[in-house]
């Protein structure tokens, strides 16, 4: 419909207009001089879908690369807070890039803490805070001269001169000025789907019990009507 009626569609990835991804990337460059390895993402009782779906979406950003495998093993809860009739999912799920990359979202019902992130480098960490504000953190450089393998491992140490603060109210403004001010909208129909497709491939790979390759077809379940939101 969007194609053929020519219809101005918003994204509601809000994190893509956050300035969080290109911050991180710069982090890569700049600071940590190599790239985002493994992405781990773990709290309380937030929902697989409505908030991890973000996440992958950040992901899959930030790897500038779509996920190829999922594996999920995850509990469907009656305690959506938008409405008993839409499921609410807890558990884990992993999501497999190319070059050995990985998205891990972990949640428990059984918590109230909220959800927080790591961005895992060769030598370094990014933390993903609460308030999704960053802080870095980075091995001791003569620690690593002393032995380079990666299999011994040290602690990353805070790097004090840095720190990003997340400013929900801007990145609001950007979105819907985009939407709002903008004639032709540069828009990717594919890039929108794939993040639904592997978020509802995870669905699939807990119900089927197994990993599920996300460009794999005539799937049973693919055609299903499932209550998320």
């Amino acid at each position: 419909l969007v194609k053929k009626k020519k219809i101005k569609l918003l994204s509601g990835f809000q994190l893509r207009y956050s300035g969080l991804i290109e911050e991180i990337k710069n982090l890569s460059v700049k600071k940590f001089k190599s790239q985002p390895l493994l992405i781990n993402i773990t709290g309380g009782a937030f929902g697989m879908v409505e908030n991890g779906i973000h996440f992958l979406d950040l992901a899959i950003s930030i790897f500038e690369a779509n996920p190829k495998i999922v594996v999920s093993n995850l509990n469907n809860l009656n305690i959506n807070p938008r409405s008993k009739k839409i499921d609410f999912y807890e558990g884990s799920s992993i999501w497999n890039f190319n070059k050995k990359r990985r998205l891990v979202i972990s949640s428990s019902a059984n918590s109230s803490v909220s959800h927080a992130g790591e961005i895992f480098f060769k030598n370094g960490k990014i933390k993903v805070n609460e308030d999704l504000s960053l802080t870095c953190f980075m091995r001791d450089k003569n620690e690593i001269k002393k032995d380079k393998r990666v299999i011994r491992l040290g602690k990353a140490y805070i790097m004090n001169k840095y720190k990003y603060e997340f400013n929900m109210t801007k990145t609001y403004k950007k979105i819907f000025k985009t939407f709002l001010n903008s004639e032709k909208i540069k828009f990717s129909i594919d890039r929108e789907l794939i993040s639904s497709k592997a978020m509802i491939c995870s669905l699939i790979s807990s119900k089927i019990s197994k990993q599920l390759h996300i460009n794999t077809k005539n799937v049973k379940y693919f055609n299903a009507n499932w209550k998320i939101s």
